[in-house]
């Protein structure tokens, strides 16, 4: 969220001021759109390692001291729930980022109060049963509900948000996320070890090669696009 995100969120907004200012719609429209596609294409492979590598990770960096299995492993099942909403939770912000542009303040008012009561409401649901694993899944699906909100709103008020692009963006992205999946799950069949030189060798051989297979899957996507695009076109 930090590094991907803020910074297309940082970049957007001063755009996306001015073509609201002008009453540019069609370029308001268009800019929201594709800082959600830029967003996810990392974000979405993100939680996909975030979720495959919390326990490795996890265990690598807190399993030390007082620390024993089972809290490292309570703290990696926490990790990959809140990873679960990171694509929510990173779209809901873009969208507040862009309600702002439009100098509304009223619609992130009723957004927030929407993801806080969700929140508190499956919080209650799922902590007797879950403890904290259960608040890390009460924000995510929260920050994830609202999102869809905002999304809806926003096609509302723009007449659209290029919804066919959009879903065929993160077929794009999906595709070659569950690839690297594929891949990192691999990775961890194969260095099984729970040593600390173990450790650093799953995580780091997996991140690596998580990486390079998701930006070979999506080249081979698109070439594999423009090559039936150019056959359909003829």
């Amino acid at each position: 969220y930090g590094i991907v995100a803020v910074s297309i969120m940082s970049a957007m907004q001063p755009d996306l001021a001015e073509s609201w200012a002008r009453d540019a719609v069609d370029s308001f429209r268009s800019r929201v759109a594709a800082a959600v596609r830029a967003m996810t294409a990392i974000i979405v492979p993100a939680t996909v390692g975030y979720v495959l590598l919390a326990r490795p990770a996890v265990a690598l960096v807190v399993r030390h001291g007082a620390s024993n299995a089972a809290d490292a492993h309570r703290v990696a099942t926490v990790t990959a729930l809140l990873a679960v909403g990171l694509p929510g939770f990173c779209t809901y912000l873009l969208l507040i980022r862009a309600y702002q542009a439009m100098q509304d303040t009223r619609t992130p008012f009723y957004l927030y109060l929407l993801e806080n009561g969700l929140n508190v409401v499956l919080a209650f649901a799922f902590y007797p049963s879950l403890g904290v694993r259960g608040l890390a899944l009460a924000l995510s699906l929260a920050y994830t509900g609202a999102a869809v909100v905002a999304l809806l709103d926003m096609r509302e008020r723009l007449d659209g948000l290029e919804g066919a692009t959009l879903l065929a963006h993160v077929g794009r992205v999906a595709a070659p996320a569950a690839v690297m999946g594929l891949a990192v799950a691999f990775v961890g069949a194969v260095v099984t070890g729970q040593g600390t030189a173990a450790l650093v060798v799953h995580v780091v051989l997996a991140v690596v090669v998580g990486a390079g297979v998701y930006f070979s899957a999506a080249g081979l996507l698109a070439g594999w696009r423009r090559r039936r695009y150019s056959r359909w076109a003829k």
